[in-house]
């Protein structure tokens, strides 16, 4: 997508993950209950010279969605 889109190669990904619980913004935004847990992803990507390309905050209920990264 980067590459195609946008003509950068993404070199290097690092993601973060953590278990959190819905505070009243999100919990209104993903239309659960305050407190309902979720998981957190950070991502952070950059190009191969080093430059920052992809910033991402990720809140998933993972009642209804799993997680899977695969990197190659």
């Amino acid at each position: 997508l980067y590459a195609d889109g946008f003509g950068v190669t993404i070199g290097q990904a690092v993601e973060r993950l953590k278990a959190m619980a819905a505070d009243a913004d999100v919990a209104e935004a993903l239309q659960v209950a305050v407190g309902t847990p979720l998981l957190g992803i950070d991502r952070l990507a950059k190009s191969l010279d080093g430059r920052v390309a992809e910033w991402r905050v990720s809140l998933c209920l993972t009642q209804r969605h799993h997680y899977l990264s695969e990197m190659r």
